[in-house]
């Protein structure tokens, strides 16, 4: 897969999103700086089959100064879910980093189970203003650190 397919997949997958994402990746340009910046990973080759033979789902962080990696948002495409994908996403993060962090909707029962099966711990709330959808959103700050070495 070329880069132009990757940026056409993620452009996909956002749209196909856009009710659950509270994306920056709001263009072409930007997911494509994004990619060539190493801050979006896709589903690995070795995990496609007959049925999957583009991106089907992605995962935007970035590392911050203080060696936190914030996730910013993680997304499979519809027909996909529910088949691991994401899962995959979230260890191929792990993989290479020591501390996650994230905030989910406490609303979001999915993505919280998710994130337990991938041993994030609850360490706060936090509640702001969501522009989108005109009201207040509370979410919960999640934290995965690596142990002993280990993922």
């Amino acid at each position: 897969m070329n880069l132009t397919e990757a940026v056409e997949g993620i452009v996909e997958i956002v749209r196909a999103n856009r009710d659950a994402l509270t994306t920056v990746l709001t263009n072409r340009s930007l997911v494509l700086k994004e990619l060539a910046a190493g801050r979006i990973f896709t589903i690995p080759e070795e995990h496609w089959n007959s049925r999957v033979f583009f991106i089907s789902g992605f995962v935007h962080f970035r590392e911050k100064k203080d060696g936190v990696c914030s996730l910013y948002e993680i997304a499979v495409y519809p027909w996909f879910r529910g088949q691991g994908f994401g899962k995959i996403l979230v260890e191929r993060l792990q993989e290479r980093e020591t501390i996650i962090r994230l905030k989910c909707s406490v609303r979001n029962k999915i993505a919280q189970k998710l994130w337990k099966d991938c041993g994030f711990k609850e360490v706060g709330i936090e509640t702001k203003w969501n522009r989108r959808k005109g009201r207040e959103s509370t979410y919960k700050v999640l934290e995965w650190r690596r142990k002993n070495g280990n993922v």
